[in-house]
């Protein structure tokens, strides 16, 4: 695979965006015509509570970080920031692989492009995803930046901000 993937999980693989034989350069998202621009998944009925810490994603069962930090992280401090974080009562938060990231983004606006009432104060600014730049792992990871809702990669040293995601659970 073009890409590689930050936690080397062979089951998670699937899930950076990219497929065997692509230039993870030269990806781009597929649309729904909704105008969600996504990798390989779409967010569904974004649920959330007045005021609340959390915004859930009913199709894939993500859970997502609503309001942001206002620091921005190198690649690696975003991962921890995201690992360290204690929200909603829950400690398994992780920074998201780039399918995940791209899932919320919402194409019919731009500026940002997401749905800034489940996402509030959202910076028109680019995002880090856990997801490794395949061409150049040791030193690059993708990025989603939300001004225009466009998927690319930055050297791991520069800052950025991070919106932290839990795994699906299951609920009874």
């Amino acid at each position: 695979s073009a890409c590689a993937d930050a936690d080397s999980d062979p089951e998670k693989a699937g899930s950076s965006g990219c497929s065997a034989g692509t230039n993870c350069l030269d990806a781009s998202g597929a649309s729904d015509g909704g105008g969600n621009v996504y990798g390989d998944k779409h967010s569904g009925v974004l649920t959330w509570s007045d005021g609340g810490a959390t915004v859930f994603d009913s199709d894939s069962g993500l859970l997502w970080q609503r309001d942001l930090s206002t620091q921005t992280f190198t690649w690696d401090e975003a991962a921890t920031y995201c690992e360290d974080l204690v929200l909603a009562g829950h400690d398994d938060w992780k920074a998201p692989h780039r399918g995940e990231l791209e899932s919320i983004v919402l194409n019919l606006t731009t500026a940002p492009s997401i749905d800034t009432t489940a996402f509030p104060d959202t910076p028109s600014k680019p995002f880090w995803t856990r997801t490794l730049w395949g061409p150049n792992s040791a030193l690059e990871a993708f990025g989603v930046d939300f001004k225009d809702g466009g998927t690319g990669h930055a050297l791991k040293i520069e800052h950025h901000h991070v919106r932290c995601v839990r795994l699906p659970t299951l609920r009874n």
